[in-house]
């Protein structure tokens, strides 16, 4: 089964294929999507289901030119949250 993973991070998508051994995890651009997916959310969960979200809907709308049979899509949304830093990390560090 194949899963499409909402990142161009290598690490993370390297963590992921760890993660959901026993699948076949494709990376956006294995799915021929090269989009850039703002992390627009509160929190680390609402940007990973954006980002989900978003891969999901493009791989699904034809914009991945003959999207792959993939059953779903897994994101990730991770920052240093440091409070000391006067709110500049975070999961808005990136606006």
């Amino acid at each position: 089964m194949d899963v499409l993973a909402a990142t161009n991070n290598k690490a993370k998508l390297r963590e992921m294929r760890e993660i959901l051994a026993g699948f076949r995890v494709l990376s956006m651009a294995d799915a021929g999507i090269s989009a850039y997916i703002p992390e627009t959310g509160g929190t680390f969960a609402e940007n990973a289901l954006i980002k989900a979200d978003a891969a999901w809907r493009m791989l699904r709308g034809g914009g991945a030119g003959g999207a792959p049979a993939v059953a779903g899509a897994v994101a990730d949304a991770a920052a240093l949250d440091v409070a000391a830093q006067a709110g500049g990390f975070g999961p808005l560090a990136a606006l």
